[in-house]
């Protein structure tokens, strides 16, 4: 081998990167970049609307666990508007206590009473009044559960049955939970309040 071939093999060797290879490395690197950051925002995404989601089924499970419960142990139960009261038996039914829950605006209300309960004029009066929170961003479906023509109610009767429904949302992203069913009364007993309403 001469000197100037093994001078030329050196020089070969030793080149480095062309400026078009560099400009096609760039590319390649950027779209792969791009791709990445989308998968992750996506994700991202999704993950805070499977927490919403969690979020709202978990407070409209509150709120229907509290109701059902307190309707199947109740001898009776009343609907006035957006307000539902009832007569349930507590402990070994030997107690009884008044209970009610009240859609006011897009907040659920809960109360117990040992005596009559009145429903507040106003928004603000629930609060005054004694009423907690079940949930909020709550609307009223149950409408869709009956033949009756009604709507936007969260409450309805149906013979001696109370139908329900409430449709929840949280979260920017608006993300609902709607839950729908139906409890009958099945309590009786001694010292059942003579009225709760």
């Amino acid at each position: 081998m001469t000197i100037r071939s093994r001078f030329r093999s050196l020089r070969d060797d030793e080149a480095g990167v062309t400026l078009p290879e560099l400009i096609v490395y760039i590319v390649i690197s950027v779209l792969v970049l791009a791709g990445l950051v989308s998968m992750f925002a996506s994700g991202l995404s999704a993950h805070a609307d499977t927490k919403a989601r969690d979020a709202a089924t978990g407070t409209v499970g509150v709120a229907v666990n509290s109701l059902q419960g307190s309707i199947r142990n109740s001898s009776a139960f009343s609907i006035t508007g957006s307000t539902l009261r009832a007569r349930v038996a507590v402990g070994d039914g030997t107690a009884w206590e008044c209970r009610a829950w009240s859609l006011a605006g897009a907040t659920l209300f809960y109360k117990v009473a040992t005596s009559a309960i009145t429903i507040p004029a106003d928004y603000a009066g629930y609060r005054a009044a004694g009423w907690a929170d079940l949930t909020n961003g709550a609307k009223g479906v149950s409408g869709t559960l009956t033949e009756a023509s009604v709507s936007n109610l969260p409450f309805l009767r149906s013979g001696s049955r109370l139908l329900y429904g409430l449709r929840v949302r949280i979260g920017d992203a608006g993300t609902a939970v709607t839950l729908e069913g139906a409890s009958l009364p099945q309590a009786v007993g001694e010292g059942s309040p003579a009225s709760c309403w």
